[in-house]
């Protein structure tokens, strides 16, 4: 016991030296050092010091998302550190100021527990104490969830997969009911940190009981005894979590298909190469590091990269001895954590969907959430390196070993933390950040004298332009970085909340009630009867930023409040909002009025030599029409022909406004079809171009069941082919219906007038009659 600790002190003294060495910056003024100044970083900040200084609810967030809010959760603020630092405020109010300094230091912390873990793991299973300390602090400081401290912090504690790994080995070891107790806690605990914990201790648990009960589970053992159990480590925690969820957030309508699955795999060369110093070199010749995502990157480290390779000779040889070739450890459990974690690797790089089984990823129903998948791979980092590191030991320090398994060990040994401070060192220089902005406190910095001139009582909300709105997986509007940054502290400054979103799986009627603000308003905004109250809201224009026309149009109505260097304010009265529809459409039926317009195919145009084009489908039936009798109709996973046009006249060089309308566009995934456009050379048939995007990209207004996607294009080649086709890959048994597709020259209007409607550039607008 006393060697133990030892170890446990050997253990901890190497992991705070390396803070010491590392993170100096971070322990010396942690208040004011920032791991992250934009980006999910920033967010998570952000989300965490509004909820602390001013949400006045435990699960609920106003901070962004405005009016609606979010369930904490899905806001990415480590909810439960949050909300114990709000619960010790009301007793020490001081504490809340202190919100930065206590994320940063709790996230450190668990790279210190998490050594501990290991070196239990370690020594629970023969592993002598000076050799278990160094171990667990070198894979601690390898881990791949140290390079999340640059923005996905939840993600960046490094202790909850050693520690649940433990409490499993110590569970099957003793058959405790505290450990199971203990579990269900850890269960709960980090899922509610993220969810995605819930998948990493869900691989590890239920794999684990899927090998006892068929592989060791001894017949004297009640079935109900192990399913209780089973019920207390992980269905109960899952069920309280969702449960929590549930009671705070009236949202039913969030995705089901998050971005990500196909593109976020694990790739081996990720795990088994290095990428970084003092490897730097490694991706330089092998260039599949170009193709593969940043997720992908987990790498396990030299001496576990060494023990698998000799791990598969083995094996091999094994295999044709017919020996029991699973076997890694002599400790039983520790086998089927480590198969366990393979399995987990294997599913990290897509398995089986990437052998052409994708249908089956439309089964996993609530599990699709967890799209990057390459995080799956950190349980094999963690395994991989304590069966290597316990087997050289093994090896090395056992009777009558030989003097150059020592010596292989320590270079082992050596080389892993050789390696580990590389990684460390590597990621905490991006660390040390300040935002000065938030630091001024007093608002005494030239930059945050606008704060003075602004009263926040007089206003309900920050609209913030460039507008972002990231987290519904259906629309993705990332705004400017700069932008995002300025009013995040804007919104800490005055408490005021963001009418825009950097959040996780946001409402899809919520989203697209805000979208609307922002587009051409061809109906009544909605969005209008959510607002609390009839406050203005403060608008946040940065002065690089050119607002689209329809939202010069929404600005029109506002009045000046103060303005900087980089910024200006304006405020928006609610009443402009309500009527913004009925203003627009005013002035369209006017800018009608007063154009000179030229009858040509039965439209008129600003231009009588103008190019245009008109498929409205009517010679498709279709249940669904915008216009007409017909419309485009095409089902997922199928790539169809939109329209194929011969731009006759056309010069190249030539601008080309294209826009048609999607049906449905509120319906989960609609707006990720894509849109490929080929230009053609007209006499040889021959591509010049190619280019594609999700339609959301393009989005231009909403009106009932319908949104325009509108896009500007280049003809390359004198009176060239352009064919437009759309393929949707998300959801493969989906249908699908586009309309009205016009395509003309940039500039040039296309009307159509009747007695009850105006037709302007694919748009309709009623004309109402005095009575």
């Amino acid at each position: 016991m006393k060697r133990k600790l030892f170890g446990m002190l050997l253990c901890v003294g190497i992991t705070v030296l390396f803070l010491l060495l590392f993170f100096r910056p971070v322990l010396r003024d942690p208040d004011h050092t920032f791991f992250a100044t934009g980006g999910d970083g920033l967010k998570a900040y952000f989300g965490a010091l509004y909820h602390v200084q001013y949400d006045s609810l435990s699960m609920r967030s106003q901070a962004m998302n405005y009016p609606f809010g979010e369930v904490l959760p899905f806001t990415d603020s480590q909810p439960p550190v949050v909300n114990a630092i709000r619960m010790a405020s009301n007793a020490l109010p001081s504490l809340g100021s202190h919100t930065t300094g206590l994320l940063n230091l709790l996230m450190l912390l668990s790279l210190l527990l998490g050594a501990l873990f290991l070196y239990l793991i370690l020594t629970d299973h023969g592993i002598d104490w000076w050799y278990a300390g160094i171990v667990a602090a070198g894979i601690a400081f390898l881990s791949p969830q140290l390079g999340r401290m640059g923005g996905h912090f939840s993600l960046s504690w490094v202790f909850w997969i050693p520690l649940t790994s433990w409490l499993i080995l110590r569970f099957d070891r003793t058959r405790w009911l505290i450990y199971s107790l203990l579990l269900g806690v850890t269960t709960f605990l980090a899922g509610f940190l993220h969810f995605y914990y819930i998948g990493f201790i869900g691989f590890l648990l239920l794999g684990y009981w899927l090998f006892r009960f068929l592989w060791y589970r001894k017949a004297s053992t009640f079935w109900y005894r192990d399913l209780l159990h089973v019920f207390l480590q992980f269905i109960l925690p899952v069920l309280l979590l969702q449960l929590l969820v549930q009671i705070h957030d009236d949202v039913t309508d969030r995705t089901t298909w998050p971005f990500g699955f196909d593109g976020s795999t694990a790739h081996p060369v990720g795990i088994f190469l290095p990428s970084g110093a003092p490897w730097a070199f490694v991706p330089r010749i092998f260039t599949v590091f170009r193709h593969i995502s940043w997720e992908s990157h987990a790498y396990i480290g030299t001496a576990a990269l060494a023990g698998s390779l000799a791990g598969l000779f083995f094996l091999g040889r094994r295999i044709r001895r017919r020996q029991p070739f699973w076997k890694v450890s002599p400790v039983r459990s520790m086998n089927v954590l480590f198969w366990v974690s393979f399995g987990a690797l294997l599913f990290s790089f897509g398995i089986p969907f990437i052998f052409g089984l994708e249908f089956l990823y439309d089964y996993l129903g609530p599990f699709r959430q967890l799209r990057v998948l390459a995080r799956f791979s950190w349980l094999f980092f963690y395994f991989i390196n304590l069966v290597v590191f316990a087997s050289l030991f093994r090896k090395a320090f056992a009777a009558q070993s030989r003097w150059w398994w020592k010596l292989l060990a320590g270079a082992a040994v050596s080389m892993l933390l050789f390696e580990a401070v590389f990684n460390t060192r590597g990621i905490a220089v991006h660390l040390n950040n300040r935002i000065p902005l938030l630091e001024d406190t007093e608002n005494l910095l030239p930059e945050n004298q606008w704060v003075r001139s602004v009263s926040p009582s007089d206003f309900q909300a920050i609209l913030p332009l460039p507008w972002f709105h990231v987290g519904s997986e259906n629309i993705w509007i990332d705004g400017s970085e700069e932008g995002k940054e300025t009013a995040m502290v804007a919104s800490l400054k005055t408490g005021l909340p963001l009418a825009a979103a950097m959040l996780s799986r946001t409402s899809l009627s919520q989203t697209f009630m805000s979208h609307a603000l922002l587009l051409e308003p061809l109906q009544r905004l909605e969005l209008a009867d959510y607002l609390p109250a009839e406050k203005p809201l403060l608008v946040l224009v940065m002065k690089d930023y050119a607002p689209a026309p329809s939202e010069q149009w929404l600005l029109r109505g506002t009045t000046p409040i103060t303005e900087t260097d980089k910024f200006a304010l304006l405020s928006l009265p609610v009443g402009h909002i309500k009527s913004h529809h009925e203003t627009w459409r005013r002035k369209i039926i006017d800018q009608f009025n007063t154009s000179r317009l030229y009858r040509r195919e039965g439209f008129l145009l600003s231009d009588s030599a103008a190019f245009f084009r008109v498929h409205g489908f009517d010679d498709l039936g279709s249940a669904e029409t915008l216009r007409g009798t017909g419309a485009f109709s095409f089902t997922g996973g199928e790539k169809l022909l939109l329209s194929a046009d011969t731009l006759t006249g056309v010069p190249a060089g030539q601008t080309l406004t294209s826009g048609f309308w999607i049906c449905h566009y509120q319906e989960d995934a609609t707006l990720r079809t894509r849109l490929d456009i080929v230009q053609k050379e007209a006499a040889t048939g021959e591509v010049v171009s190619e280019s594609s995007f999700q339609l959301f990209r393009h989005l231009k207004a909403y009106q009932g069941d319908w949104a325009l996607v509108e896009f500007d294009l280049i003809t390359k080649t004198s009176g060239e082919i352009l064919e437009m086709y759309l393929h949707h890959d998300v959801l493969r048994k989906g249908e699908f219906t586009a309309d009205e597709l016009l395509i003309r020259q940039q500039g040039v209007d296309v009307w159509l007038s009747t007695d009850r409607t105006l037709l302007y550039n694919g748009r309709t607008y009623i004309r109402r009659q005095a009575k």
